[in-house]
């Protein structure tokens, strides 16, 4: 049994006493009341107000609480049979969901936060008890090769490209290795993306800041405005989904890849080099952009729990527990594996990996030393 703070799982407890279990893609549902902003610690593990509560964290994921209730983590399926609540008026979330949740007809719908990312020649995941690790070397198929090891604490999110950042357990952004801009200290987050030179965090109050290279201003500066429950950020477009479920672009728009339909109810987006896909909240897939690009001709039907994205390819879990990649792709980055039971996939320049619904990884694509073919043992969310 692990200790650990259950501040953060408590706020699914929604006001009429229902349960919403889970998290939206890179986004626990954890309150962060005002007198956080005094935690002592950069991870947060002493609460301003000095009310966190402590809890045991058992080898399947869930929290005990001290009276003996238990918080159950998410079922693993990352859709809609996540784990579902009866929505409430005036709940935490800002859709009366807790937070982390998106709204789905009359139902609060969870979905996992992404623990798993693969970038430029690396990958990182986060095993159940908080720890990160992180394997290959970031940046190695580029004039960029930068250290690979992540900073000290415990984390709940992570996303990389050419560099990484991660969102900890006490909601602050952490980021390393080739880390372009100025990464925020002093707000409080839920998650992160990385794209080419920048990156996008979804702050505490729903908003989203981006920061990066200056030449990455149209993309960085000009944040559509709005609440919003996630954030993806692309090669030089960035594109978020709202609390109605809609999504709002901004950046560069000349292959079309910022003008997302409108109609729909989305769930999560990603945003790739040419393109971008939006998961509705009944799992359908919708993407738009370049009608060249390989991800929009070669666009597979059915249904799905998450999306991953890197440049030019899309890797997707299906509702059934299969992989599916498609795109374009280098060294065998889009070849997937066989089988069923999955939860979480992502994919790279070079290699792809994907978290089992039994915790352990697999990864694909290149496998040359320092490889990420070879991955680490553990036990991963």
């Amino acid at each position: 049994m692990r200790n650990v703070h259950a501040k953060y799982l408590l706020a699914a407890i929604l006001a009429n006493g229902v349960l919403a279990c889970g998290g939206l893609l890179g986004v626990d549902f954890d309150t962060t009341l005002a007198s956080d902003a005094a935690d002592a610690g950069p991870d947060g593990t002493t609460g301003g107000d000095g009310t966190e509560q402590e809890g045991t964290l058992d080898d399947a994921g869930n929290v005990i609480l001290p009276d003996g209730a238990v918080v159950p983590r998410d079922s693993g399926s990352g859709g809609s049979d996540a784990c579902t609540g009866t929505c409430a008026e005036g709940g935490p979330g800002p859709t009366g969901c807790g937070l982390g949740t998106v709204l789905s007809g009359s139902t609060c719908v969870a979905i996992d936060p992404m623990r798993i990312a693969v970038g430029n020649g690396a990958a990182c995941a986060i095993k159940t008890s908080g720890d990160l690790d992180c394997w290959g070397e970031l940046g190695s198929n580029t004039a960029i090769t930068s250290s690979l090891d992540p900073p000290a604490g415990k984390f709940k999110q992570v996303s990389m490209s050419n560099y990484a950042c991660a969102i900890s357990t006490g909601n602050y952004v952490r980021c390393w290795g080739n880390t372009q801009g100025d990464v925020p200290t002093t707000a409080r987050w839920r998650q992160v993306s990385v794209g080419s030179d920048y990156a996008c965090a979804l702050r505490d109050d729903a908003k989203i800041v981006c920061f990066g290279k200056p030449t990455q201003l149209a993309v960085t500066k000009t944040v559509a405005s709005g609440s919003y429950v996630q954030v993806s950020a692309g090669y030089a477009c960035a594109c978020g989904v709202r609390n109605d479920g809609s999504i709002a672009c901004w950046g560069d728009d000349s292959l079309g890849q910022c003008s997302p339909p409108a109609g729909n109810t989305f769930r999560q987006v990603v945003v790739g080099y040419s393109f971008g896909c939006g998961l509705q909240n009944d799992g359908a897939l919708t993407c738009w952009g370049d009608p060249a690009s390989a991800v929009l001709k070669q666009q597979p039907t059915g249904t799905f729990r998450t999306l991953g994205v890197y440049g030019d390819g899309v890797c997707a879990v299906r509702s059934n527990g299969s992989l599916v990649c498609w795109g374009q792709g280098l060294y065998g980055s889009l070849d997937g594996l066989p089988g069923q039971g999955f939860r979480q996939a992502a994919v790279g320049q070079s290699n792809g990996c994907a978290i089992r619904t039994n915790g352990t990884l697999a990864c694909w694509g290149e496998d040359l030393p320092p490889s990420v073919v070879s991955v680490p043992s553990g036990t991963f969310w």
